[in-house]
């Protein structure tokens, strides 16, 4: 891919071109300028200006425009179904909470805004007008494959805290080795991520257990994640995140499926229910991913040859999972890949079949059960005897069968 030639798509050139044609500066800045030297198509794009946030809604008069973050000189273009984040040059004031800074000071050098950065990767600017420009070497780093703070990585992390997770998260994301300095700091300042919110937390956490290098990142800084997971330290220990690393190449790119690794690997269900409750819901996740989470460990000694275990799972989980639950028990061990590969063909077969798997598919319901003289909760439990004898293939899904079943139960 020609790096030098950066094509940007058509609602970005406009934003660059308009805030030129009034005079400003205007670059893409950050993450999409990495990516796009790293030989990656950028998901996003942000543009830093010169210009000020009252001259950035008049440039953008005609546009949407969402005053997403304009105290800190920040607006949001929203032009052809992409959202483009406008900030202002700035420069941050004094850290006070570990996380944001206490005031930020609007700056005309694109330097100095480069300088308040992270690390030396995501602080290269571009535009069509003028190129790159990358007073840090972050094209150098790039090469390197190396996370290095811009400047002094103490200040940088106690700016914000979470910027120690990031480096972490960044190291598993892209590959790349992190710097000695910036290591050392992250070693000796990760306990300052109890100042980051849980949420914040999770975002960073998930990305790094899916990033290609999770193995050997969860295992050099096991006790960071950790920390970051549970720093009380009563449910979560280095050593579970290093265990739970061995089995991550094995896994599916499937967040809950990984985090199951981290909770369960080495633990009795007890255990395991009660860590992935406390630490896991600690991070604020979806409903649906705590679930899933909880699906992957309370199902893990399940006997997934079996066809009306199969067919439980299915009803209790829905028919994708049984399949992931095969590739979580073949990576922790459980099966080996001859018993992996017979059991994920019989499940296909299976799944083909469309058995019934819940009180829904039944060819009767709870109306034939009360003519049928039931009542109550009598009725509930008809008909999940009769779901537990068709899924065990004591007799057909087929309603007059069923009916005389239910007769059976007055």
């Amino acid at each position: 891919m020609d790096t030098e030639r950066f094509v940007l798509p058509e609602a970005v050139d406009f934003v660059l071109e308009r805030l030129n044609s009034r005079g400003f500066e205007a670059y893409v800045v950050g993450g999409s300028v990495r990516d796009h030297l790293m030989g990656r198509v950028p998901s996003d794009y942000d543009v830093t200006t010169n210009a000020r946030p009252h001259q950035m809604k008049d440039v953008f008069s005609d546009c949407r425009v969402v005053e997403t973050g304009l105290q800190h000189g920040t607006l949001t273009v929203v032009l052809r179904g992409m959202n483009i984040e406008v900030t202002t040059y700035r420069v941050d004031g004094a850290y006070d909470d570990g996380r944001h800074p206490n005031e930020v000071t609007f700056t005309a050098s694109l330097e100095e805004d480069l300088c308040r950065r992270d690390f030396n990767v995501n602080a290269i600017a571009y535009s069509p007008r003028d190129g790159f420009v990358d007073p840090f070497d972050g094209r150098g780093d790039i090469l390197r494959q190396r996370i290095a703070c811009v400047g002094d990585p103490v200040k940088r992390f106690s700016e914000d805290a979470l910027r120690i997770l990031r480096a972490v998260r960044f190291s598993s994301a892209l590959g790349f080795s992190i710097d000695k300095d910036t290591a050392d700091a992250v070693n000796e300042m990760y306990s300052s991520l109890s100042l980051i919110s849980r949420e914040r937390i999770y975002q960073e956490l998930t990305k790094l257990i899916l990033g290609q290098s999770a193995r050997e990142v969860m295992e050099g800084f096991s006790h960071v994640i950790a920390y970051a997971m549970n720093p009380s330290g009563s449910f979560l220990t280095s050593e579970d995140v290093r265990k739970a690393a061995g089995f991550m190449e094995g896994t599916s790119a499937y967040a809950e499926m990984r985090y199951a690794m981290i909770f369960g690997i080495g633990k009795d269900e007890e255990t395991s229910r009660a860590a992935a409750k406390e630490v896991y819901g600690s991070l604020k996740p979806s409903r649906k991913s705590m679930n899933d989470v909880m699906a992957f460990i309370e199902s893990r000694f399940a006997d997934t040859s079996d066809e009306y275990t199969l067919k439980k799972l299915m009803g209790r989980y829905g028919e994708a999972f049984p399949e992931d639950l095969i590739l979580f028990r073949r990576t922790v061990g459980f099966i080996d890949e001859s018993e992996y590969i017979k059991e994920k063909e019989a499940y296909r077969i299976l799944k083909e079949m469309k058995p019934c798997v819940t009180v829904g598919e039944l060819a009767v319901n709870g109306g034939d059960a009360s003519a049928a003289g039931l009542k109550g909760a009598e009725i509930g439990r008809a008909l999940s005897a009769l779901l537990d004898g068709v899924m065990r293939g004591e007799f057909h899904n087929e309603r007059e069968i069923l009916l005389r079943k239910l007769a059976e139960f007055r």
